[in-house]
């Protein structure tokens, strides 16, 4: 079976796991905010091995068929009207920063 690698942002811990930061396209079962146990490739990277503490968001997957680089945009503000507070852009970017 072919590997795939898809590059994730993340905060290294003081205990040597780590905080997702970013939304994996194609990694399941792992979402923005959970501690992640990780270890070095021979490259170097840093590699998810397995959830350490799931922080209890879930991640969706949309597919928009369009070539319009904002055909996004009118589903994330509708969504983000709906969304309760915990969710808004502000107390995300509170959790990353």
């Amino acid at each position: 079976m072919e590997q795939m690698w898809e590059r994730r942002r993340g905060r290294l811990e003081e205990d040597g796991t780590a905080t997702v930061l970013t939304i994996s396209a194609y990694l399941y079962d792992v979402n923005f905010g959970d501690r992640v146990n990780v270890m070095r490739s021979a490259e170097k990277a840093l590699v998810v091995t397995g959830v350490e503490r799931d922080a209890r968001n879930f991640t969706f997957r949309v597919v928009l068929k369009s070539h319009d680089p904002k055909a996004w945009q009118p589903l994330a503000y509708e969504l983000g009207a709906r969304m309760p507070p915990r969710f808004h852009l502000s107390a995300v970017l509170r959790h990353i920063l």
